[in-house]
């Protein structure tokens, strides 16, 4: 008899200890699919963006057609390369995620609309700015313009949302300059929402990462930059950096941000994973346009990617 118990007791103790073990599992897959989701979602809320660290940071041993370039991983803020990274730069298109960070400041409710005029159309179009193709006095949401700001990088929603800052009583340029101001950027004014070409508008690849970063720690900002497409309206708006969504391997290419012109040269900003870390790439100033086919920004992003991960 006390053989049979000691037989049972046994079995209840073995019991016990695979359910343990299984429970032990099963909390560690879901802390480790909870850290791998976290990863993916470019968490860097809690992240001090005054600490971007630049003790480890290396040239690249490769060639590029980009002359300045910038690559974070954002995990930690830890710089990995760079190069003339705090040189003033011209933005061109880049701007626009300044101008969307702007706007989700002083934005309560992102289903507010605004809408841009013939008048400024017709302003657009003489400067042969890249547009959303937005119909003018037509209505369209702030979370629908921020879409066609960075998606096809439309100047008129760029205008349209300087309208909306208008009617709320701030001057947006003045929003984007104290913003600078605000993150501690050093090398950056800007005169314009749009990108369009001015002198007296720059930044750095240093200050414009801090700028992307700061529209990263906004809900709304993180859900854009990393959005390939959208349907707005009557328009299918693509990410000007659709051609880098279907890579053969395992880095995953979530978003970002293109921009051209003349002076400004290609520049893309590029936010992905890879080896379950979240990575911003900023390139500049390389020759080409994309008027004529030319693709040496988004060649650059594939001949980095390649050289550190394959």
């Amino acid at each position: 008899m006390a053989k049979r118990r000691k037989v049972k007791i046994g079995r209840i103790i073995i019991i016990v200890i695979l359910l343990l073990a299984i429970i032990s599992g099963s909390i560690f897959l879901y802390d480790a699919n909870k850290k791998k989701s976290e990863i993916k979602e470019f968490n860097v809320s809690d992240l001090n963006i005054n600490e971007i660290d630049y003790s480890e940071s290396k040239l690249l041993p490769i060639g590029l057609n980009s002359k300045e370039y910038l690559l974070i991983r954002l995990n930690d803020f830890k710089v990995l390369y760079a190069y003339g990274n705090d040189k003033p730069i011209y933005p061109a298109s880049l701007t626009k995620v300044l101008t969307m960070d702007v706007i989700l400041d002083i934005c309560d409710d992102i289903n507010e609309t605004s809408s841009y005029t013939a008048d400024q159309w017709n302003y657009l179009v003489s400067e042969n700015a890249s547009m959303a193709g937005l119909y003018t006095d037509t209505d369209y949401t702030i979370k629908e313009l921020l879409y066609g700001l960075i998606l096809p990088s439309g100047a008129d929603a760029a205008t349209a949302l300087s309208n909306y800052a208008n009617s709320k009583g701030y001057d947006l340029i003045d929003l984007m300059n104290k913003k600078c101001t605000e993150l501690g950027l050093v090398n950056s004014h800007f005169i314009n929402p749009t990108g369009l070409h001015d002198d007296d508008l720059y930044t750095s690849l240093d200050d414009y990462a801090k700028i992307v970063i700061d529209a990263l720690k906004k809900k709304e900002g993180k859900e854009i930059l990393k959005t390939m497409y959208a349907e707005v309206k009557d328009k299918d708006y693509h990410s000007t950096l659709e051609v880098l969504e279907d890579r053969d391997d395992d880095i995953k290419v979530y978003g970002g941000k293109t921009g051209f012109t003349l002076e400004a040269g290609m520049n893309i900003m590029t936010l992905y994973e890879a080896d379950n870390r979240s990575y911003l790439l900023i390139l500049a100033n390389a020759e080409g346009s994309p008027y004529v086919g030319a693709r040496s920004n988004i060649d650059d992003v594939n001949n980095v990617m390649n050289f550190l991960y394959n």
